[in-house]
């Protein structure tokens, strides 16, 4: 496989604006990180990525951040990749890591448990591995028979945080039985009235926002990220049907409210947001 292309993104931490931090899934986090993985599991739009980013702000630990995709279904794409985020968080350090060439094919396991302990032995400590959009993998991939041999072999001080909208497929049960895994789920990092409450203030900042329009902005959202977000950017909330956004999916409220905000923007605008939403 010849790859020719360093997709900066799919290798970097996210560049996060002014976002609230959420001190009670820190403290369950912190807790957690007793753990060699910690995989975060919730419905899209749940703010996963966010919270994990501004977690490991607050850490100032060193942090390698991978952005998985469906190409990472394919062994060699994933070391490949994974390679170059290793290499891009350590610079200055020349320890080789192994690349997965047609020879060793027939012998992918052994393949993986010497790729990740030339990575872990690469990578400072104490370090954060993230892994995100973990659900784009195929079901069917031999790759999570390979990232969960890779990940069984954290050493002390390497911590492995897994984000995806999926529960942990059956690959990683032996790490969930031996508790060498601990799973966070959408009740646990869902939103409280008083996190919703922070946000709103965070967004909307010196403007009033009455305590009933929070409590009803926290119902309707229901704890759900990104439809909260997608309320507070509707200009006035005296306009919004609380009725219908409360017997409403989140998904109906999100097409409403995305329809909603398109509509008022300038052409300008809206061609920017179509062409930007096929990149």
């Amino acid at each position: 496989m010849s790859i020719s292309i360093d997709p900066i993104n799919k290798i970097s931490r996210p560049r996060l604006p002014t976002v609230f931090e959420r001190e009670r899934v820190f403290r369950l986090l912190n807790d957690a990180c007793k753990h060699s993985v910690i995989w975060i599991s919730a419905p899209a739009g749940a703010g996963k990525t966010t919270l994990v980013a501004s977690y490991l702000e607050s850490l100032h630990h060193h942090c390698v951040w991978y952005q998985i995709d469906h190409r990472d279904a394919d062994p060699a794409t994933l070391f490949y990749y994974l390679g170059l985020a290793v290499k891009r968080a350590t610079p200055r350090k020349r320890k080789p890591i192994p690349l997965l060439k047609p020879e060793f094919t027939p012998g992918i396991d052994a393949f993986a448990l010497s790729f990740f302990e030339a990575v872990y032995q690469r990578l400072p400590k104490p370090v954060i591995f993230v892994m995100d959009n973990y659900q784009q993998i195929n079901p069917k991939s031999i790759t999570h028979g390979l990232i969960s041999s890779g990940l069984s072999i954290l050493p002390q001080r390497v911590i492995a945080i897994v984000i995806s909208r999926e529960h942990p497929p059956a690959n990683f049960s032996r790490m969930l039985a031996n508790r060498e895994m601990v799973h966070i789920g959408w009740n646990q990092i869902r939103l409280t009235l008083e996190e919703t409450a922070g946000i709103v203030h965070l967004q909307k900042g010196n403007q009033s926002i009455s305590k009933t329009n929070i409590r009803q902005l926290h119902k309707a959202a229901g704890g759900w990220t990104a439809g909260l977000m997608l309320m507070l950017a509707k200009a006035h909330l005296d306009d919004i049907d609380w009725q219908w956004v409360q017997g409403s999916t989140p998904e109906e409220i999100l097409d409403y409210f995305a329809k909603e905000i398109f509509e008022n923007e300038t052409s300008e605008i809206q061609d920017f947001l179509l062409r930007a939403a096929v990149l």
